[in-house]
């Protein structure tokens, strides 16, 4: 090992960790697909033990965070993982901003679910290198819409619902898809929005690097105190 990069994968701690996020990624793919085809809610118990089973590979919460920022997701995987990783990362946050049990897991179930209209979305359009076209973009953005017609029938909490629906939205009304703003966006989605682009940010992608915490912070800080809560960002950064 030349890089530190390389000595993370290359450390038992890394590769156990590795082995167990991957098995339940599996678990939890499997799950989305289920459903997909069958409509069938997936089963919340299990959910959060896949959440469990990855959790209780590592010691403390940072250090969960900090293996996550290595783990580089295969194509056919990406949004599988997008999900499953803003699943352990609300889990965090809600225990950073002290939320009690109840609240904190129906966080965690949001990461799980909402970005779940990607998956009627192709890849391509998904994982376009570079800047996406306005008709590609406009195209991309249907993907809350699809999503909450998704589960917005089923026996799910209307959090997780809402999540889906609203966590594009911004509290300045610069969002989508209806433009709302502050108190009309539900407070899970106010989370889960904070959740997906400290996700995006941190996560590799095979047209650009992961940005570093300190690049994160300063993207927060620059163009989120606005259009993000800021009670919820404060204690997050």
């Amino acid at each position: 090992a030349t890089t530190h990069y390389e000595q993370i994968h290359l450390s038992p701690r890394f590769q156990n960790f590795e082995k167990i996020y991957r098995y339940n990624l599996d678990a939890y793919k499997y799950m989305t697909n289920e459903f997909l085809n069958t409509g069938v809610p997936m089963n919340e118990d299990y959910l959060m033990k896949i959440h469990d089973n990855i959790r209780s590979s590592v010691s403390t919460r940072e250090e969960l965070l900090m293996l996550l920022y290595y783990m580089q997701p295969s194509e056919d995987n990406i949004t599988y993982a997008h999900c499953l990783n803003a699943a352990l990362i609300s889990n965090v946050f809600s225990y950073w901003l002290g939320m009690s049990d109840e609240a904190s897991r129906i966080l965690t179930l949001c990461g799980f679910y909402y970005d779940i209209g990607k998956l009627k979305l192709p890849n391509s359009l998904l994982w376009t290198p570079g800047r996406l076209s306005n008709e590609e973009y406009t195209r991309m953005q249907t993907h809350t819409l699809l999503g909450y017609q998704l589960i917005k029938d089923k026996p799910i909490d209307s959090h997780i619902i809402n999540a889906t629906l609203m966590h594009h939205e911004r509290n300045d009304g610069s969002g989508y898809p209806n433009h709302l703003i502050d108190d009309e966006i539900d407070l899970y989605a106010k989370l889960i929005a904070i959740v997906d682009a400290y996700e995006a940010m941190t996560s590799a992608r095979t047209y650009r690097a992961s940005m570093n915490p300190i690049q994160v912070i300063q993207t927060f800080e620059e163009g989120g105190i606005e259009r993000y809560e800021s009670a919820l960002l404060r204690p997050i950064l």
